[in-house]
């Protein structure tokens, strides 16, 4: 009824934190969806997802694996920057893509989008709270975190 034509699984990686029987059972039904609804499948996570696939050759089959790296301080960097700033409920504009706060931002995120989503929840909810409506380098590093990359056993070059 609502002409879906896509079903995105997301942190497919999880699979494993079943058993085998209920991993065998949650890939069946993802051919059985796709089979049955004749609708793209779309599974996303990390390097663990690319396992938890190939575990089952049907299901692989029907995958085209993509790695998509981290973010570069880059224009598009900003320009993702300035682009979330719109999202943001604050009154004063923060102008996120501009040098410094974009410098701030990727190295509190290591280039993580989701990271990035997280940390300017955080400085979005701390803005609004401190009454300054903006998010500014110092109030970033007033927030207590700890980029990813410090928060693991992380390898230069390692992009996992």
């Amino acid at each position: 009824q609502l002409g879906t034509r896509m079903l995105i699984v997301d942190e497919i990686h999880n699979i494993f934190q079943g058993s085998t029987d209920r991993q065998k059972l949650f890939l069946n039904l993802l051919k059985n969806l796709a089979n049955e609804l004749q609708i793209v499948l779309v599974a996303v996570g990390t390097q663990e997802a690319q396992n938890a696939i190939a575990t089952d050759r049907q299901l692989e089959n029907r995958f085209e694996v993509m790695s998509l790296p981290r973010w570069k301080l880059s224009h598009e960097w900003r320009r993702l920057l300035a682009s979330y700033e719109t999202l943001l409920p604050l009154r004063v504009p923060s102008s996120l893509g501009e040098d410094e706060l974009a410098k701030k931002l990727h190295d509190m995120s290591n280039g993580y989008l989701g990271e990035l989503v997280r940390i300017l929840r955080r400085a979005g909810a701390k803005a609004i709270k401190d009454k300054s409506e903006r998010i500014t380098v110092d109030l970033l590093k007033k927030l207590p975190w700890t980029p990813p990359d410090n928060r693991r056993g992380f390898q230069p070059g390692d992009d996992s």
